[in-house]
């Protein structure tokens, strides 16, 4: 009976298959209902097969038991001779997978390769240009090789034949209507994304732009314009499963919320959320499973690039679970229209509709039958019924609000009359403490000022009080932190002097402090521009500047102290003179790390009695870039929430140094992620110190070192000349650069040893004018100029020295002698005492 029906199909075909036609300019024929055939063992070699019937568009996995490696699809076409004389082109719909087409066994196009085992364009829909020199016989041929095992043969779309240009017209429209569609939804989406961000509350806004974006997303990777940028046919896919997939759990979480939005109930959206799934108790653990299973199946996606197993999850879990999904959600609002809500009625309906689309195009998919695809007709019904509805409810709850306000306007009214006497009476009490607030405020404007005229050292103030009031229609601040920076010239060079100061207590007792130590500052600064102040050493006077304010805050009584780090800085060398009075820890900024200078705290807040006693200076050197970054109590003092949502007071001060990091040293974004890591409690105060040195010193130092390493850089294994050969070298090089480190270094060792001090002392302030820092060779200075009989000179070294470090040793036995050459018995007994106790 088989075999009849073969040999009448055989003979039929030679008599019948080829069809006629008569095509015209602008014009295109279908050829869905013409003879196809296919052939699964044809040979294109020798021209032989068996050829079927075939029924387009349609799946042929299923007319085979053995799955062979392409199919072969044939259609015999004939045309008058004066139809030859425009472009002729055919569509072919989607090929599912690969396939080669020819006409007359020519080939005239292809998609993807025959000869691999990776999806290539399975979506794709065909069109072919037909050369009008290959119409001769009429004969269409493709070649097929499928991806799926489950799917062969032209699957979906129309296929037709006609005038090239109006084939390409027709498929550009069907794009371009497509990409509308996805413009309208997308601007639907914004437009409810914009209302949620408005308000802040309404969670369903959230979730139907989220849903609409993702769907934009799905429904454009559909079309046929992703093919037009190129990318990696998996990858398209990939992304085309994970935005099907994560549409599910957002379309269901919306139907919960907008259902349950819809019950007046409740003024709240979380609460009226909640209590929509008080009915769905019994689900609730089937919902968070699916959950669940939604997000492994996105990991998986991530994760893989098979598109089979894309295909087998998406249709044997993704879409079961949208068919749960679909339940629980038309379930919801199925409750809400129980509570007599028409708008649930119309979303339910939406909803519906919308469901139905997608179990059609899903029947039509697993080719069940073959029809063109309505979810992006019926999304957009839906897009439009959600968005009518959400704006709806939008409205009335505006016209709610103005109602509500409208009374809340004549019960504020009635209120104020009873508050009017009493506020009244409060104002003018504020109004004088403000006054006091406000003379204060100007007494401390002029002094917390940055005079810093230096050209290599850079300092920025941020100022944050945390006390404000307002006065005369303008807000002010005011409160204990204050800092300054000025110039000055000390032993013939330029100094930056700055401070940062925090005063005890708040608002007008924190200001009286911060107003006596800004007096007190520029008044030495103003004394210090006179000839007796400009030729003693930055450790005296930054010692003296802090006798001065101890002394003036000890007068207080111990209800003033004041923390304060105060600086030094030689403009020049960048040698940093400091002392830290109890404030928190000074950072230092350099190559993109930060570090505390201190480890830990040797001087007392200003009016600590005895401060004086344990008064010690700190240098530090500052190369290029380096950045200073000293602030206030503010700084850490700051509320923090724990684990439970308390607040609580910031212990980790290390914290900090991470901020400092992050922000690059940048003074206002250092502020802003302060203020972001926690709640300011104290007033707030920065000072930023960068130190910028010029180009011409750095170019001499490179060439110093470079010089000088001609020398040092050789081997002594290596080095054949003498020790006159050494000094010559250095006598040339130093002549050459007078301020040479290593030359002056080795000339003041050189005549020190010989005793001809007086060089020496020329070779080594020379030395001690780049390098102000060494204290070891401050030291042999002032052996020097003890040996070559100038005791004032070399006392005063000593006494520099003694700022530093107190307790050295050797600078204690040049002291004692020094005092035993001067005759000072009182010094010469506490030096002695001093010594007595080191050892």
């Amino acid at each position: 009976m088989n075999f009849c029906k073969i040999l009448f199909f055989i003979l039929s075909t030679n008599i019948f298959a080829q069809e006629f036609f008569s095509l015209e300019k602008n014009t295109v024929y279908s050829l869905s209902n013409s003879r196809w055939e296919y052939s699964p063992d044809y040979d294109p070699i020798s021209k032989k097969g068996i050829w079927l019937p075939y029924s387009i568009p349609g799946n042929l996995a299923h007319n085979f038991q053995k799955k062979p490696d392409s199919v072969w699809v044939k259609l015999k076409l004939k045309f008058s001779p004066e139809e030859l004389r425009f472009p002729i082109s055919i569509r072919l719909g989607m090929i599912s997978d690969s396939d080669k087409v020819f006409w007359n066994h020519k080939l005239i196009g292809s998609n993807g390769e025959m000869n691999t085992s990776y999806p290539c364009a399975y979506d794709k829909i065909r069109i072919y240009d037909i050369p009008n020199h290959y119409l001769e016989q009429n004969e269409l041929l493709i070649q097929i090789k499928p991806y799926f095992d489950e799917e062969y043969g032209i699957v979906q779309d129309r296929v037709e034949i006609g005038d090239t240009a109006l084939i390409h017209s027709n498929f550009q429209k069907e794009e371009y209507k497509k990409l509308l569609l996805l413009v309208i939804y997308a601007t639907v989406g914004f437009y409810f994304l914009f209302l949620f961000v408005r308000s802040g509350k309404e969670k369903e806004y959230l979730l139907f732009s989220s849903f609409t974006f993702t769907m934009v997303c799905y429904q454009f990777l559909r079309t046929q314009v992703k093919y037009d940028f190129n990318f990696d046919f998996v990858l398209l896919k990939k992304f085309e499963y994970i935005s099907l997939t994560l549409a599910l759990p957002l379309f269901c979480n919306f139907a919960f919320a907008i259902s349950s939005s819809l019950d007046k109930e409740e003024d709240n959206i979380f609460k009226r959320y909640y209590i929509g799934l008080k009915n769905l108790n019994s689900l609730h653990g089937i919902i968070q499973l699916l959950n669940l299973i939604i997000a492994l199946a996105l990991w998986f996606y991530i994760l893989n690039s098979n598109l089979k197993q894309f295909d087998f999850v998406n249709k044997n879990i993704i879409q079961p679970i949208f068919v749960v999904y679909c339940m629980i959600a038309l379930y919801s609002l199925y409750l809400s229209v129980k509570r007599k809500n028409l708008e649930s009625l119309f979303i339910l309906s939406a909803v519906f509709t919308l469901v139905l689309a997608v179990f059609y195009d899903i029947l039509s998919d697993r080719g069940y039958f073959y029809s063109e695809r309505i979810f992006p007709k019926a999304f957009l019904v839906f897009v439009f019924t959600i968005a009518f509805t959400l704006a709806n409810k939008f409205v009335r709850l505006k016209n709610e609000v103005e109602v509500l306000n409208t009374n809340l306007e004549k019960r504020v009214i009635d209120r104020t009359k009873e508050l009017k006497q009493s506020l009244l009476e409060i104002n003018e009490l504020k109004l004088k403490q403000d006054a006091d607030y406000f003379l204060t405020t100007l007494l401390l404007d002029p002094l917390c000022k940055n005079d810093n005229r230096s050209e290599t050292v850079v300092i920025e103030f941020y100022f944050k009080q945390k006390k404000k009031f307002e006065y005369r229609n303008r807000v002010y601040e005011i409160g204990g932190d204050i800092s300054i920076a000025s110039n000055l010239m000390l032993e013939n060079k330029k100094y930056t002097i700055f401070i940062n100061a925090d005063a005890m207590g708040k608002s007008m007792q924190g200001a009286g402090g911060a107003l006596v130590v800004g007096v007190v500052f520029h008044t030495i600064i103003a004394r210090s521009h006179t000839r007796s102040f400009k030729n003693i050493s930055a450790e005296k006077w930054l010692k003296e500047l802090f006798l001065e304010l101890q002394k003036v805050m000890e007068a207080f009584s111990g209800c003033m102290y004041v923390s304060a780090v105060i600086g030094l800085i030689d403009d020049l060398t960048g040698i940093m003179y400091y002392v830290n009075a109890e404030h928190p820890y000074s950072v230092l900024y350099r190559r993109g790390i930060a570090n505390f200078l201190e480890d830990q705290i040797s001087v007392r807040k200003l009016g600590t009695v005895d401060n004086e006693v344990i008064f010690q200076i700190e240098t530090i050197p500052l190369f290029s870039k380096d950045i200073l970054i000293i602030g206030s109590d503010g700084r850490d003092d700051l509320y923090i929430n724990d684990l439970d949502g308390t607040k609580i007071m910031n212990i980790d001060h290390d914290s900090f140094l991470e901020r400092v990091e992050a922000s690059k040293g940048n003074l206002e974004d250092l502020a802003r992620r302060t203020e972001i890591y926690g709640e300011l409690t104290d007033d707030f105060s920065l000072i930023k110190v960068e130190y910028l040195p010029s180009l011409v010193p750095q170019k001499k130092i490179e060439i110093t070192n470079l010089l000088s390493n001609l020398y040092t850089e050789i081997p002594n294994d290596q080095k054949t000349y003498s020790l006159e050969d050494s000094v010559y070298f250095m006598k040339t090089l130093q002549k050459v650069l007078p301020n040479n480190e290593t030359a002056n270094y080795f000339l003041g060792l050189y005549y020190y040893r010989k005793r001809e001090y007086r060089l020496a002392t020329k070779h080594l302030s020379l030395y001690l004018y780049s390098k102000p820092d060494s204290i070891r060779i401050l030291l042999l200075l002032s052996i020097v100029h003890r040996r070559n009989g100038n005791l004032k000179k070399s006392l005063e070294i000593s006494e520099q020295i003694q700022i530093r470090k107190p307790e050295w040793k050797r600078n204690l036995e040049n002291l004692h002698d020094i005092h035993l050459l001067l005759g000072n018995e009182q010094e010469l007994k506490e030096v002695k005492d001093k010594l007595l106790m080191l050892s």
